[in-house]
């Protein structure tokens, strides 16, 4: 596949383009796309950018697994056999660093795990000390975030579907925080955001499991009764007087939208507080990215460029901006493919350029604890072409390019 650059005027149906600006920048859902009408050529023609690229295709290239082995099987020829590529800048020992941080991380991520787990199933006891518990968890994971504002804080999702509840649980709380440390929020609503985020599932302990873990669409039936976990929710944490007004409001409201048409109040615009602003933004990430029906997942990439082309009206976009530079536009954990034919996973973002992260290349002639790491930002000549799912990856390059326990995303703290 090749890329031409042509100017916007010479654009025509059928065509296979790639818009040559962040998706923040055009109201396409992405960037390479095939234009099917003239409504989209008139969109593209008032876009900020006099060309686009064209994508000359010489045969449509299949995304199976046997044509992800003939590039493993390429990779591995020596690279005395191979054409020389061109000479890139390669921070070689990072890669050792990022694992050491990782397996760090595993350990936070595991043992909080642990507490929380504990703790919503305690909250069926109408448990005071539940409570404090949770305020000293979400003090240690503020204080893990902002110990330090250069390491990063990866996040690891192993994907065990009989404690999904528990693992969603965990991974809103800590975006959550995140996010809220980003918009800079008070003490008093860090902790109230984290509580929330905490327990804003525990409506679904009176789900039974038949409708949790389902693996076929869910009935009418089923789905409205799904809908009643956050009065559930309610009503238990109601019970214990130390939780406060806004924490049972995040756990009663996290699924309402700005536009009036979420449940279970359907509530409009200011009627929704900040506390639960952010915590349905990252609700509704994780749920992208980690869903009941893991085939269904979308890449941090996509379920970032989705929730800002098609959720807009729903959540509150200036908190929704904030939340996309934080992650950045390709989340650390992302798989991507390079314009010179790599396969790499993004591990850090670059400040300077939300396009050009810090991405590890798989290269199996190199052990994986050394793999070189691309600072796209310093290479201008690479581009990322398109992220993939890592399921749709062979086991060689998902082995090489992530620890032992899976990496379902990964998360940078910001620069204070």
């Amino acid at each position: 596949m090749r890329k031409i650059k042509i100017p916007v005027d010479k654009v025509e149906e059928g065509m296979l383009i790639e818009i040559p600006l962040s998706w923040l920048e055009h109201p396409f859902l992405f960037s390479k796309f095939r234009v099917k009408n003239k409504d989209q050529i008139y969109k593209i023609k008032s876009l900020n950018t006099s060309f686009v690229f064209l994508i000359e295709e010489k045969e449509k290239q299949s995304k199976t697994i046997e044509d992800q082995r003939s590039l493993v099987e390429a990779l591995k020829t020596p690279k005395k056999e191979r054409d020389e590529p061109e000479k890139i800048t390669c921070k070689t020992s990072f890669a050792k660093l990022h694992r050491l941080k990782i397996q760090k991380c595993e350990k936070i991520y595991s043992n909080t795990l642990s507490n929380i787990k504990n703790l919503i199933k305690s909250i069926k006891f109408f448990s005071e000390d539940s409570v404090q518990e949770s305020r000293e968890i979400v003090q240690n994971m503020v204080s893990a975030l902002l110990k330090d504002s250069n390491p990063m804080i990866f996040l690891i999702n192993a994907q065990r579907k009989q404690e999904e509840l528990f693992h969603h649980s965990l991974n809103t709380f800590i975006l959550g925080l995140l996010l809220a440390k980003a918009v800079g929020v008070s003490a008093e609503l860090m902790c109230n955001i984290g509580l929330g985020s905490i327990f804003h599932d525990v409506g679904k302990l009176r789900i039974p499991n038949s409708i949790l873990i389902k693996e076929k669409p869910l009935t009418k039936a089923e789905k409205e009764f799904l809908k009643l976990h956050p009065k559930f929710g309610f009503e238990l944490v109601s019970k214990i007087k130390s939780f406060s007004e806004e924490v049972r409001k995040v756990i009663l409201e996290h699924h309402e939208t700005l536009d009036g048409k979420g449940y279970p109040k359907g509530l409009r615009g200011s009627q929704i507080d900040i506390c639960t602003r952010i915590v349905s933004i990252v609700n509704i990430y994780d749920n992208l990215c980690n869903p009941r029906i893991i085939e269904k997942s979308l890449t941090p990439h996509k379920a970032l460029a989705l929730m800002y082309k098609k959720l807009s009206g729903k959540l509150d976009k200036k908190l929704l901006e904030v939340f996309i530079k934080t992650l950045g536009v390709y989340p650390p954990g992302t798989i991507v493919k390079l314009s010179n034919g790599y396969i790499g996973v993004v591990v850090s973002k670059s400040f300077a350029h939300s396009m050009k992260p810090n991405v590890m290349i798989y290269e199996p002639s190199i052990p994986s604890t050394n793999a070189p790491v691309i600072a796209l930002d310093e290479e201008k000549s690479l581009d990322i072409v398109e992220t993939l799912h890592p399921s749709k990856l062979p086991e060689e390059i998902f082995e090489y390019l992530n620890p032992p326990l899976s990496i379902g995303y990964m998360l940078d703290t910001l620069a204070e």
